[in-house]
């Protein structure tokens, strides 16, 4: 997608990142049967599959002939996610899904205006302007009024626990920021979509030693006995990780970064105001719609 300008590149990562918001409560009701560590697993394996399908029916395998080519770290982004996911799961029962939330944005934010300022990863050099370090404050204000709420009960490891677990995910959040760029790089070499599945690949491996590890695969068949719907968290990650590898070097990593958050939680704020997919119910404040408002104000100056 190398011609697809600015405007039309955030648009897209705006309306796929919209429905990535959709997979954590999806993942969190597949979780019920199988446990959190092997509905991460599923979730991968199913994005994998639905991967394959699509490179096969595209004719693009032979671009995994090329793998060779490629250098280590090139794979190391499908590892990334993995740790990402499992990071969260440790982390979520001591700071609460909210304070994963802010400490992931944090991260991804700090580290995709660091590795656009320095053109890391083949990105285009983008400075550390004013409009770009005023939009990342605007996008965290936002982040703020939207996840603000009373303590999750779950957050139970203390205050020395909590700032443990909130530096692990804000670091976490740094390496996230560079997961489209390593990806957008080993695309060069073999192709986009043929990185995005080799990116779920390396992820369902690292996911599969885990399940192994913690003795829980007995989880795992419990998958074939939830509604189908319960497996589409896979689908929608393997959506955006395509989306983002194929748009990464339009719009950079504040780019991607910028309008994730921006679709994922306005459109957070949508399924919050429906109570869909066993989320309780929030009504629409006015808060809320002013935290959106400066979402779009801080995307829009970090891409502009």
């Amino acid at each position: 997608m190398d011609s697809v300008s600015a405007a039309p590149a955030v648009l897209i990562m705006l309306a796929v990142s919209a429905q990535f918001a959709l997979q954590a409560p999806i993942n969190a009701r597949l979780a019920v049967a199988t446990g959190r560590v092997p509905a991460a697993l599923v979730s991968f394996l199913v994005g994998l599959a639905g991967l394959a399908v699509v490179v096969l029916v595209s004719g693009g395998a032979g671009g995994l002939g090329d793998l060779g080519d490629a250098s280590a770290w090139e794979f190391t982004g499908g590892l990334i996610g993995a740790a990402f996911v499992l990071t969260a799961l440790v982390t979520v029962p001591v700071v609460g899904a909210g304070g994963v939330a802010a400490a992931t944005i944090t991260g991804q934010m700090i580290g995709s205006i660091v590795l656009d300022a320095r053109g890391w990863l083949g990105l285009d050099t983008e400075p550390v302007t004013a409009a770009r370090v005023a939009g990342a404050l605007l996008l965290l204000a936002g982040t703020v009024l939207i996840l603000r709420r009373a303590r999750d009960a779950a957050a139970d490891g203390g205050p020395r626990g909590r700032r443990i677990a909130g530096a692990v995910i804000v670091v976490a959040g740094l390496a996230l920021a560079a997961q489209a760029p390593i990806n957008a790089g080993l695309g060069d070499e073999i192709g986009g979509l043929e990185a995005a599945l080799v990116n779920f690949a390396v992820g369902s491996i690292v996911l599969a030693i885990a399940v192994v590890a913690t003795r829980t695969a007995g989880g795992v068949p419990a998958a074939l006995r939830v509604p189908r719907r319960y497996l589409a968290g896979g689908l929608i990650g393997a959506i955006y990780v395509t989306a983002s590898v194929l748009l990464v070097r339009t719009i950079g990593a504040g780019g991607i970064a910028a309008t994730t958050i921006t679709g994922q939680l306005a459109s957070s704020v949508a399924l919050d105001r429906a109570g869909a997919l066993g989320l309780d119910r929030r009504p629409l404040t006015p808060v809320r719609v002013a935290a959106v408002g400066l979402l779009v104000a801080g995307t829009c100056l970090i891409v502009a």
